[in-house]
């Protein structure tokens, strides 16, 4: 009977650094992390923010470092989402407590991918793999499969950095955000030893490489986007942003917000504008979903003298409610629909509400939006225009799917962001949107209730902010553009390729005579 005989493991594997300094260390990755993205906007810690995580990670179970992961996650996300209280306590009809635990309770849920990530980390290194692969896969693994329920993703942190931004057309969010993981693995891999030394070769190598092909990439594609561009036919846009007040909100209040709106946009349309966009659900009456246009026409909007495209709340005859975009033509007829498919959580629909009545009793204020059912483009002459609204503009993979199947010439998000008060929320809602504009080199328009309305070019640029919290307005000229990008072609499939590498790599031993099998240790210890 034979014995396979097991990789003699590095003595350095045997000591991990203790709790009494790992944890310290995770909690300050955290607060790098929140730091670094945008509301904080530090963007620069980036670059560093999870090298206090990854030297805590040295030589750990992979059970301890998913622990350490998860502690680096609650704070970070505990940070990042602290504005939700207000939400939850405003517009949600929870106590602060109540409030406060479930913030503890969705950011120990969010955290769950720092935890993956942590984990993958310590499987590979603890299967010999090199340093810069382990966290390269880990962070590609955690980022591409663990579900969130709000989504965010570490290349946001450089949305303001045009250069930086440009492989998204390639790869996503993921590739943005991946170069600055492995400037963060280098610098991690100067503490591999008891001392501070060098980092290896391989590590500052590809992270030299990374980034600086992708600086190289993107002053390359801006160039040749913004020449690709200034060809595309132009269209002049006007865009209110209302600042119409959340609830609870007098009758009066949003009568008279409505009239403003329609007065802002026939100045929009005086210089003119050829659409004006207003913002989700900025038509304040409730339309009947099988004849929208017979309200519309009573109202001051149908007296425009150019179409627009506003967002509305639609009501079935059964009464099902849905969150809606509606294309209205200058007559004040329906020239389109968009109904929402992603609802928001606790804002449009409370998650297990309808399975446990129980839940929307203790959160009464919850809204009851129903999934949509009209889901295509909305033709606007010869162009077509895809709508995204409130969180749908930061969900890649939806938005992947829009692009293909519609081929739209402009992407549109209309949202209202009144729910998170005056808050970082809007600005982190606008960075991480940025990316879709880079993705399908296409203008992104948002035109928000009360921040941050903005136009984004096909590079990530803001070609123009609106100043939040005030009834305002932007007349602009935008291109319709059309094409396709190698992320549109592909997606997410490389990136699902790469996770399952990286969990087969925690299967599986690199040493120096080849792969040996996770189950031959299960074999020796059986013999």
């Amino acid at each position: 009977m034979g014995l396979v005989t097991p990789t003699r493991v590095d003595s350095s594997l045997e000591r991990p650094l203790p709790l009494r300094l790992t944890l310290p260390l995770c909690i300050l990755a955290g607060i790098f992390y929140f730091a670094s993205f945008p509301g904080i906007g530090l963007w620069p810690l980036g670059f560093v923010a999870l090298v206090p995580l990854l030297i805590s990670l040295r030589n750990q179970s992979i059970v301890v470092a998913a622990l350490l992961g998860l502690a680096c996650g609650t704070t970070a996300t505990s940070l990042g989402f602290s504005w939700l209280i207000d939400t939850f306590r405003h517009h949600g009809g929870f106590g602060t407590l109540t409030a406060a635990v479930l913030l503890l309770i969705l950011s120990v849920l969010q955290a769950g991918r720092f935890a993956l990530f942590a984990a993958l980390v310590s499987g590979l290194h603890r299967r010999a793999w090199p340093w810069t692969a382990c966290v390269a896969g880990a962070f590609v693994t955690s980022e591409t499969i663990y579900p969130l329920i709000f989504p965010w993703y570490f290349g946001a942190v450089v949305h303001d950095i045009p250069f930086l931004l440009q492989t998204a057309d390639l790869g996503g969010p993921v590739l943005v955000g991946l170069p600055l993981v492995l400037v963060n693995a280098a610098c991690a891999d100067v503490f591999r030893a008891s001392k501070p030394q060098f980092p290896s070769k391989s590590a500052w190598g590809t992270a030299a490489l990374m980034l600086a092909g992708t600086v190289i990439y993107g002053a390359f594609l801006i160039v040749w986007t913004d020449h690709r561009t200034q060809s595309a036919p132009l269209f002049r846009v006007g865009l209110v942003q209302g600042n119409v007040p959340m609830p609870p909100a007098s009758s009066e209040q949003l009568a008279q917000k409505f009239r403003t709106q329609v007065e802002l946009s026939r100045r929009l349309i005086a210089e003119g504008a050829q659409l004006v966009v207003w913002p989700e659900s900025a038509f304040l009456h409730v339309l009947a979903s099988s004849d929208p246009a017979s309200l519309v026409a009573r109202t001051e909007a149908a007296t425009l003298e150019a179409p627009l495209l506003t967002g509305a709340i639609l009501e079935s005859h059964d009464g099902k409610l849905f969150n809606s975009a509606l294309l209205l033509g200058p007559d004040g007829q329906l020239r389109g629909r968009y109904d929402k498919q992603h609802r928001l959580a606790f804002g449009e629909y409370l998650p297990f509400g309808e399975t446990f009545p129980i839940l929307s009793r203790w959160s009464p204020q919850s809204g009851s939006i129903s999934k949509g059912i009209a889901s295509g483009p909305l033709a606007f002459e010869s162009r077509r225009i895809s709508v995204l609204l409130c969180y749908e503009d930061i969900l890649p993979s939806y938005v992947r799917d829009v692009v293909q199947t519609h081929r739209p010439h402009l992407l549109v998000n209309l949202t209202n962001d009144g729910w998170f008060g005056q808050s970082r929320a809007a600005v982190i809602h606008l960075a991480l949107a940025k990316l879709r504009a880079v993705e399908h080199r296409r203008y992104l328009l948002r035109a928000t209730n009360t921040a941050m309305s903005a136009v984004i070019d096909p590079v990530g640029r803001q070609q123009a902010v609106l100043e939040p919290f005030i009834e305002n307005t932007y007349i602009g000229d935008l291109r319709w553009l059309h094409g396709w990008t190698l992320y549109g072609f592909w997606g997410e499939f490389p990136w699902y390729c790469v996770a399952i590498g990286t969990l087969g790599g925690c299967m599986l031993r690199r040493g120096g005579r080849g792969l040996h099998s996770f189950w031959d240790k299960k074999r020796v210890n059986s013999e």
